[in-house]
């Protein structure tokens, strides 16, 4: 029984700790506070750059069902217009008597794809692609595909490694066997073709302040780049 007890009493145990969770998308930046999937929020309020974010949006989390759903924090959430923003932001939301805080410098920042390799002469199996969005302080990952003339895959990357600010994303060293327009060119064949490129780009939270509290970095909108790239087998 008492064997018993204790396991009950463990199970029912939860940290409730806190969590900061942010979006964006090109015109809001939403804040979400997350609790323990049985929490009950008490007086919310936030505030960006000083301005108040309104009421918050209370969902309920749910403890899941063991090995067929995952459980889900309960979260306070709000939203705020980019415009009223600013190149920054200070993010502050007080639950009664908790404060939390956050900074994110580069939330405003201007980026775009830029590729650090010169396509100006063809590429070759086993070379890299090195690409950034122009923001040095932002994570970069992605992916790219190579299209034929009619728009379908010829290839993907086959590797990706995670650089300062970019990302260099691997050309197969075989890839006339991993050419799937056609037959495998033969050597010394040039391929023209398009590079289909997207970066997954987050913004760094710059400070995350409060009891427990942790921070996610900003998951920006995927990049996209399209331009005539050529293969010299």
């Amino acid at each position: 029984m008492r064997y018993l007890l204790a396991v009950v009493t463990l199970a029912g145990c939860h940290s409730d700790a806190p969590t900061l969770t942010f979006g964006l998308t090109s015109s809001t930046l939403s804040i979400s506070l997350e609790r323990d999937s049985d929490h009950a929020f008490g007086t919310l309020h936030a505030a960006v750059n000083g301005i108040d974010c309104g009421s918050a949006t209370i969902s309920p989390g749910s403890e899941g069902i063991t090995w067929s759903e995952a459980s889900s924090p309960a979260s306070a959430s709000w939203q705020i217009d980019l415009a009223q923003v600013g190149s920054s932001a200070h993010v502050v939301v007080t639950e009664d008597g908790d404060a939390f805080s956050a900074d994110v410098a580069e939330l405003a920042a201007a980026r775009a794809v830029h590729l650090d390799t010169s396509l100006a002469t063809p590429i070759t199996p086993g070379s890299t692609i090195e690409a950034d969005d122009g923001v040095p302080s932002d994570t970069v990952s992605g992916g790219f595909e190579i299209d034929g003339s009619d728009g379908s895959p010829c290839t993907v990357q086959w590797g990706t490694k995670l650089l300062p600010g970019a990302v260099a994303l691997g050309v197969d060293t075989n890839l006339a066997a991993d050419w799937w327009c056609g037959d495998s060119p033969e050597p010394g064949t040039r391929v023209d073709a398009t590079l289909a490129l997207e970066l997954w780009a987050a913004v760094p939270v710059t400070s995350c302040r409060g009891d427990d509290l942790t921070c996610d970095d900003i998951a920006l909108p995927d990049q996209q780049l399209a331009t005539p790239i050529a293969i010299q087998f």
